[in-house]
């Protein structure tokens, strides 16, 4: 979901990474699903994308039954 955030946003791995002072590989496992960011990032990464943070977290978050 974090994905398509970023696709809708139009923001690029390498220009999150960039803005968020983190490496591309990590923002890659977020992407991938393999990783999460770490709580005090979400509003960062919210600001960056200049969404909400609840739109943030809801990419990170599985609701029962998925």
């Amino acid at each position: 979901m974090f994905k398509k955030l970023l696709a809708n946003c139009e923001v690029k791995q390498e220009m999150l990474a960039k803005q968020l002072n983190v490496t591309q590989a990590l923002v890659s496992k977020w992407v991938t699903g393999k990783g999460v960011p770490k709580v005090t990032m979400v509003a960062d990464i919210a600001a960056a994308l200049d969404v909400s943070i609840e739109t943030v977290v809801a990419c990170f978050t599985r609701k029962k039954g998925e």
